[in-house]
């Protein structure tokens, strides 16, 4: 099955049009907690979407490899 990580933030676009940064290596640990067929957000997406119509479980406190601290991520439901 599939499984999605979304985190917002700033990133660096490379000549090639490759992508790299903090945001990228958080979305991609936030992939990593998602069970299979879910989708995981980081709390920084969450805050952003606040007042829209998506649903969201809170999945707990997650430490994420080489991401300092520790990180809420949710499921949207």
């Amino acid at each position: 099955m599939n499984r999605a990580g979304i985190h917002a933030g700033e990133i660096e676009e490379h000549a090639d049009r490759d992508i790299s940064g903090l945001a990228v290596n958080l979305a991609a640990r936030v992939e990593q907690a998602a069970s299979d067929g879910s989708i995981f957000i980081s709390s920084t997406m969450k805050d952003m979407l606040l007042g829209g119509d998506t649903d969201f479980e809170n999945r707990g406190e997650h430490t994420l490899k080489g991401i300092e601290g520790t990180w809420t991520l949710y499921e949207v439901s």
